[in-house]
């Protein structure tokens, strides 16, 4: 009966420590916590950042209160239908905007805004050919690289 009473017991240590491990949360911090849920986005906007050149230091003003700052690093069209271009900011945050051709001629745009090192980011979404910037937990949607 002891041994039976020390395996129950150990079987109980095991479960309570696998469950305690799977409860991780993330630790980083929210870069984009004082900002709203959704950012609606002027279509123009998205059309002048697919202008901005390699290597300059571009503001591109979201909102009124979100000015996202830093270095277009790319701005390359491929597949012949696909315009990508990606601004860096000082904090390593990734602003991405692809605009896709279709073969209809109708444009439609993607994109995100994500830092390795920050819990939350934006993907642009689109409502009926309006679009947006709706907020996101990045630990929800992204695998961790463990390269």
């Amino acid at each position: 009966m002891n041994t039976l009473n020390k395996s129950m017991f150990c079987m109980l240590l095991s479960l309570t420590s696998l469950t305690g491990f799977a409860q991780k949360t993330d630790s980083r911090p929210l870069r984009f916590a004082g900002y709203p849920q959704t950012v609606l986005l002027d279509n123009s906007l998205i059309t002048d950042m697919l202008s901005f050149a390699e290597g300059t230091t571009v503001s591109v003003p979201i909102s009124t209160d979100f000015l996202f700052t830093g270095t277009v690093i790319s701005n390359q069209k491929t597949y012949g239908n696909i315009q990508t271009v990606m601004i860096r900011a000082a904090d390593n945050t990734i602003f991405q905007v692809s605009e896709v051709t279709r073969n209809d001629k109708s444009i439609a745009y993607a994109g995100r805004i994500l830092g390795q090192s920050y819990a939350d980011g934006y993907l642009i979404k689109n409502n009926n050919g309006t679009y947006f910037l709706n907020k996101i937990e990045t630990a929800k949607i992204l695998e961790p690289c463990k390269l």
